[in-house]
């Protein structure tokens, strides 16, 4: 998060402060009467402030904008939360819940409810109460924290008077019914907000049990492997003797966002970053106005890339309403994953695990599920490491992919949808893929790539993309291969993958008899000597041009030609031409379509041609089937050749060919 940084750590750096609104209202709802304090264009506050311990920002360049009525109501919204990509919202509110108190229009006990939007420039969806088994009717329920990749909820229950952290997961469309984190993160003591590390291993939360520095202090906590948690760990290097409270972690993992009594800021809880550098977190930053006023601030959520964060306020009214927070800042140094997982035959969604890994220690950093009944994930990774990530699931081949991130300068956020196949489809199939690019680096788009077997079967064919870019999917294994582009200029290809997951069984491969170098490149056969390049159209101007084979030629030409294909050539087998087309007769009809279905043809010299309907992609297919129509009816059957959909006869420059 390079910008946070930026600001957060040098005090004297004064922004322009320019918001929506030029009132910023304190959200201390036991406040009875509601300060306010009004931010000025130079960052100036109004009102007192009180002698700072810790550096001040003195102003931060935002926009401060109230949700629309699908998320706010006339009652109390507050702790909002958000997924990293900062597509979906969760708060907690006290509209009406149960139908007699909707009659009444009465409040409700505390209740969660969720938003979705498709893109951070719309508008938020309309809010949605979460089901019973989380929104107990005879409960106050409170949303503390939403996992970063949006499938894991940690939830505020006030049990038996002293409160306490659970959590639920979400599994396709329903949320789990929550259970207790337990010891020893809940204990006889109060345990409130809390937050999820990006890797979903740590927890950081607020709890006034023994031990701390006195009130509400942060506490920390990691999961092993077992789902156990450590024994939490006063953060007290940021704690104060007084109270600390609504915890959050930024996607980056490096951020850390808290409100505080104990620090001599701008009024009562004061919302406070520090960093974590050098292996310890640094002294706070005081965020100061407007994110901070006179009254209590707390609950500030910020997305993966830093621009937009939520935070509640009661605006100068009764209740609290949400707000989004525009920071005008560069991005934060994290790389998105997102997508979906789907079974790469049936196209259904799957629940994938996806597991994150630092290289090359191969050290596991995080662990996220994709969700069972749309397939989608999200995965954070922040910048300054190589990751490897591996989406897997049950009975179905893994992959991963490698994130080098060492150098990460901007926040990225990439759309990786993952296709797993079958153990089995794994194991028979392999994806050929690469770029096709000129002497100058620049690609190629819509050229034809090739795809054959050494025996000479075209196996696949497809067109560059824009980005010069192809894929053969479900390849065959167990054979060679040669890739073949015609195009008559250099080029390079350059191969991204050789297998259907991450280059596993290159060794067995071979493409043009090489192998795939560390980098991932590897030579591809250029042909430009196809059987396209002798074609002429078939017209009585190019008959005398038209080559005529003697015996040992021909098999020449069988066997460079014979099993050459190239995507725009097919052959046919010509069984009749008649200037009356009637004179064919129902016989010969009847004769051929044992073979296959016949079309007709009528070309500038007035003859009607009969074929066998079928395109035949080789000339020694073509024979194959030339013999089968002879032996149906001797007289009249041969090969004729077609480019592009158009009759075509080979010229006598072929012979220069069979002859060097």
């Amino acid at each position: 998060m390079k910008k946070i940084a930026s600001f957060v750590m040098i005090s004297s750096f004064v922004f322009n402060c320019w918001i929506s609104t030029n009132v910023v209202f304190s959200q201390n709802k036991k406040d009875k009467k509601l300060k306010e304090t009004v931010v000025k264009k130079d960052g100036d506050v109004s009102g007192q402030q009180a002698q700072q311990d810790v550096p001040v920002i003195d102003s931060i360049k935002v926009k401060i904008n109230k949700l629309g009525p699908n998320v706010n109501s006339p009652y109390d919204e507050y702790a909002p939360n958000i997924s990293a990509d900062g597509l979906v919202l969760f708060f907690t509110s006290k509209r009406p819940f149960t139908e007699k108190e909707k009659a009444k229009n009465k409040p409700s006990k505390e209740k969660i409810y969720i938003s979705k939007r498709n893109s951070p420039n719309e508008e938020w969806g309309p809010a949605i109460p979460l089901s019973d088994s989380i929104n107990i009717p005879t409960k106050n329920v409170s949303n503390i924290a939403i996992s970063n990749d949006g499938q894991r909820l940690l939830i505020y229950f006030d049990d038996k008077g002293n409160g306490e952290i659970y959590e639920s997961y979400l599994r396709g469309n329903e949320w789990s019914s929550p259970k207790s984190l337990g010891d020893p993160i809940n204990t006889v003591y109060h345990e409130s907000s809390a937050s999820f590390s990006p890797d979903g291993k740590t927890i950081y939360f607020i709890s006034n049990r023994k031990g701390g520095k006195g009130g509400r202090d942060i506490w920390v906590s990691t999961q092993k492997d077992n789902g156990q948690w450590t024994e939490p760990k006063n953060l007290s290097e940021l704690n104060t003797s007084e109270d600390e409270e609504a915890v959050y972690i930024h996607p980056d993992g490096k951020t850390l966002y808290f409100s505080s009594k104990g620090y001599k800021g701008l009024g009562g809880y004061d919302i406070y970053v520090s960093r974590f550098e050098n292996g310890k977190w640094q002294p706070p930053v005081n965020m100061g106005p407007p994110i901070n006023t006179p009254g209590d601030d707390y609950f500030l959520v910020i997305n993966a890339d830093g621009t937009l964060g939520y935070m509640a306020s009661s605006g100068g009214g009764e209740n609290r309403d949400i707000y989004e927070v525009v920071f005008e800042k560069k991005k934060a140094l994290v790389d998105l994953l997102k997508g979906v997982v789907k079974d790469a035959d049936t196209q259904q969604f799957l629940e994938a695990q996806i597991v994150s890994k630092i290289m090359p220690n191969n050290e596991e950093y995080g662990k996220y599920t994709s969700n069972k009944s749309t397939g989608e994930y999200l995965a954070a990774l922040p910048g300054g490491k190589q990751y490897q990530v591996i989406w897997s699931a049950p009975d179905y081949a893994p992959y991963d992919q490698d994130f080098d991130l060492s150098n990460l300068t901007e926040y990225k956020e990439e759309i990786l949808n993952i296709e797993l196949f079958k153990k089995d489809t794994f194991d028979r199939y392999m994806n050929i893929s690469g770029y096709v690019t000129d002497a100058n680096g620049q690609p190629i788009k819509q050229i034809t790539v090739i795809l054959k077997a050494k025996d000479g079967t075209l196996e696949k064919q497809t067109l560059t993309a824009d980005n010069g870019y192809f894929i053969f999917k479900r390849v065959p294994r167990n054979k060679e291969y040669d890739i073949i582009v015609n195009y008559n200029a250099d080029y390079t290809v350059r191969g991204n993958v050789l297998d259907l997951y991450n280059k596993r069984g290159i060794k067995d491969q071979k493409i043009h008899d090489q192998i795939t170098d560390d980098a991932g490149s590897y030579q591809f056969k250029k042909e430009l000597d196809g059987l396209e390049k002798y074609l002429i159209p078939f017209n009585k101007d190019n008959l005398a041009n038209a080559v005529q084979f003697d015996d040992a030629t021909f098999q020449k030409f069988l066997a460079k030609y014979g099993n050459y294909q190239h995507p725009d050539l097919s052959f046919k087998v010509q069984v009749g031409a008649y200037e009356n087309p009637q004179n064919f007769g129902i016989k010969y009809k009847k004769q051929f379509e044992k073979l296959d279905k016949l079309e007709n043809l009528r070309l500038e010299d007035n003859l009607t041609r009969f074929n066998l309907y079928s395109n035949i992609p080789t000339f020694n297919q073509a024979i194959a089937r030339r013999n089968e129509a002879r032996q149906l009816d001797p007289r009249d059957a041969f090969i004729t050749i077609y480019f592009k959909g158009q009759r075509m006869l080979i010229s006598k420059e072929i012979l220069k060919a069979l002859t060097n």
